[in-house]
């Protein structure tokens, strides 16, 4: 039995990147055009739970705010289906009842609002098959190509024969966030954060934009810090070129959504006179 969601209406504004393809704002989401779908990573359900046992606080709200940052902009763009692009769940290994319980809540509460879940699956759902299996949600081993949109969650860089097909990559994985010394010289602001990379000339390598993680939790990378060869993903690490003029976008989930200076500019006004190996 599925209870009745009690969500509250909130302004959902979408940002162009290229043709057919958007960024949701303020929301760690993407959207499609096209096939009127919603596009998030790394949900990582069951940390919430996994956490406490280990000693560690987590608040109450984290499950409810992971689930509402999904379902919000899903309802407000009438959405049909919501790809999840890896990690949909935290533990790597054999689902706890935590895990199982979580994850129908999720699939539960997205069908009620009429949108149907996929799961291209991450380094973080090995062990996730039976559980989506006894729900009936469509999976996908690595990626999926849509309209043109190559959708994987970038822990691997997928092999395709004609990559000038590609209009852009969309990936997770990388959990991008942007950190910022605040204005009275203290601790640095960690926000979360959509990052845009161009692609190369000659369709070398296509565009690829990264989305930030679902989860209130999960921040990871200081983009506008790392050596571009410590980046996690393969889409990312060592293409220095393109990461210089890659354009981040800062979230404040549920606020807003604001476009930030290429990272070389970002850097510089940081101090940092170049962008490192």
């Amino acid at each position: 039995m599925v209870r009745e969601i009690q969500l509250g209406r909130k302004k959902v504004e979408t940002i162009e990147l290229q043709k057919g393809l958007k960024l949701v704002s303020p929301f760690p989401a993407a959207y499609l055009d096209e096939q009127k779908a919603l596009l998030i990573s790394d949900t990582h359900l069951g940390i919430e739970s996994k956490l406490p046992s280990r000693g560690v606080y987590v608040p109450k709200s984290v499950l409810r705010d992971t689930l509402d940052s999904v379902l919000i902009p899903a309802r407000e763009l009438d959405c049909k289906k919501v790809f999840i692009l890896g990690d949909l769940k935290h533990e790597c290994g054999r689902p706890r009842e935590s895990d199982w319980w979580s994850v129908r809540r999720f699939v539960d509460e997205l069908r009620a609002i009429g949108a149907e879940p996929v799961l291209i699956r991450g380094n973080h759902d090995r062990c996730v098959r039976p559980i989506l299996r006894s729900l009936k949600v469509e999976t996908h081993a690595s990626h999926l190509f849509i309209n043109g949109f190559l959708l994987t969650h970038g822990h691997r860089k997928i092999k395709v024969g004609d990559s000038k097909k590609i209009k852009a990559a969309i990936i997770g994985h990388e959990h991008p966030a942007i950190s910022l010394q605040n204005e009275f010289g203290g601790r640095n602001e960690r926000f979360k954060a959509f990052l845009f990379v161009p692609g190369r000339s000659k369709g070398r390598d296509p565009p690829v934009l990264v989305l930030p993680s679902v989860n209130p939790l999960a921040y990871g990378t200081d983009i506008n810090a790392l050596k571009v060869s410590d980046f996690l993903s393969p889409y990312l690490n060592g293409r220095k070129a393109c990461m210089m003029h890659a354009k981040p976008y800062a979230l404040e989930v549920g606020e807003l959504l604001l476009p930030f200076p290429e990272i070389s500019e970002l850097r510089n006004a940081l101090g940092t006179t170049s962008c490192p190996n």
